[in-house]
């Protein structure tokens, strides 16, 4: 006999030890988010606006935990990014993730009109349950990481400028970016990622427009930098903007003593992979959305 019930103090070493099992082992990974640990699972549910008692969940069979998920989400979002799943290495079975498919499919996941799950494609298990139960498929990404302190910029004299809310060129990086973000209101949405998210901008300008802009994230309590955005204005690409932001980005990583700086990139994309190989990125995971 299988439940789910909300997960409580008592289980907080439990989940870390599963979060560092999924760490170690490819074939139960977590593509996102991807954590070592239960310390940097709780800064990325900070992130959200949410806690470790809103957010995750445990399964227990004959009332012994054997796995925990959960959701990402902001408060009044009715879209939500599945946690996991994790389980036992018992317990990571066939019979069981197309028992927990049906809880997500159900009662579980009523208050979200849409539950998106990010599926390392090592986690073969999991891939094909989201297939059998014809979950629908995304787009696949490339998730490519770079060893930060090992880093040796090139001898470019390119200025980059750091944001600040109230820079004259705030709302033309704002522009830039959502070339790359498809935002819809591109100023509300720079302000929701600087303000509420905490994330970090910089941008980079040519005969004072603004040829390009990045946008990162450091959550407090992790050992990396996520790259979130870059955008390049179709003026002045091909100039070695991308690259200059992108450098700056990592340069920024390393003076915060950020060991890694990763990012996750379209595979369709082969412009934007070739131009982080020459940077020094390497490919880790590759990972396919699925949404219900």
């Amino acid at each position: 006999m299988k439940r789910i019930r909300k997960a409580n103090v008592a289980d907080r070493e439990w989940i870390d030890q599963l979060c560092q099992l999924s760490w170690k082992e490819e074939a139960q990974g977590l593509s996102y988010p991807r954590v070592k640990g239960l310390e940097e699972l709780e800064a990325e549910v900070a992130e959200w606006g949410n806690t470790y008692e809103d957010t995750l969940f445990v399964v227990e069979k004959k009332e012994e935990p054997v796995g925990f998920f959960g959701f990402l989400y902001e408060p009044g979002d009715k879209e939500a990014y599945v946690i996991g799943p994790v389980f036992t290495k018992e317990n990571h079975d066939e019979r069981v993730f197309e028992w927990l498919f049906g809880q997500l499919q159900g009662e579980i996941s009523e208050q979200f009109d849409t539950i998106i799950l990010s599926i390392n494609e090592s986690n073969d298990l999991l891939l094909r349950t989201a297939k059998k139960r014809e979950w629908k498929k995304g787009s696949r990404q490339i998730e490519m990481n770079i060893d930060v302190q090992g880093f040796e910029k090139g001898a470019s004299s390119t200025v980059v400028h750091s944001l600040e809310k109230g820079d004259r060129h705030y709302e033309e990086v704002a522009r830039v970016l959502s070339l790359a973000g498809k935002w819809e209101k591109p100023v509300e949405q720079l302000d929701e990622y600087l303000g509420d998210f905490n994330m970090e901008a910089a941008y980079l300008t040519i005969d004072d427009r603004v040829a390009g802009a990045i946008l990162w994230d450091h959550i407090e309590g992790t050992t990396f930098y996520r790259l979130e955005d870059v955008a390049v204005h179709a003026d002045f690409r091909k100039q070695g903007v991308a690259s200059a932001l992108i450098e700056h980005t990592i340069e920024q990583a390393k003076e915060a003593g950020v060991h890694s700086l990763f990012l996750s990139v379209d595979e369709k994309n082969e412009g934007a992979r070739k131009l982080y190989y020459r940077i020094g990125f390497f490919e880790t995971i590759v990972s396919t959305s699925y949404r219900w």
